[in-house]
């Protein structure tokens, strides 16, 4: 197949734009948010400047999101799942 020019130009553009994706880093990325930082600061807007802060901070993995997970639920699904089954045997 790679000897289809077809196939090998569109392998070359797909290739171009995953490397294109892929030019963002953290560095990058914390430059960014350092620039949206200063800009919400001499904009006097301290929300956007927070915002930015808590972005570099997430990025940087100082702080993650916690997720509260209901073990009891699922559970009770299992619970229910199996008694399905036990039924369906009897039946």
């Amino acid at each position: 197949m790679l000897n289809n020019p077809k196939i090998t130009l569109r392998l070359a553009e797909l290739q171009k734009a995953h490397q294109e994706r892929h030019k963002i880093t953290i560095d990058s990325l914390t430059s960014r948010l350092t620039a949206a930082e200063q800009l919400g600061l001499s904009n006097n807007n301290p929300s956007a400047a927070v915002s930015a802060i808590m972005g570099i901070a997430k990025l940087h993995g100082l702080i993650t999101d916690k997720q509260k997970v209901d073990v009891n639920g699922q559970l009770d699904i299992v619970a229910r799942l199996q008694k399905g089954r036990e039924y369906a045997r009897r039946s």
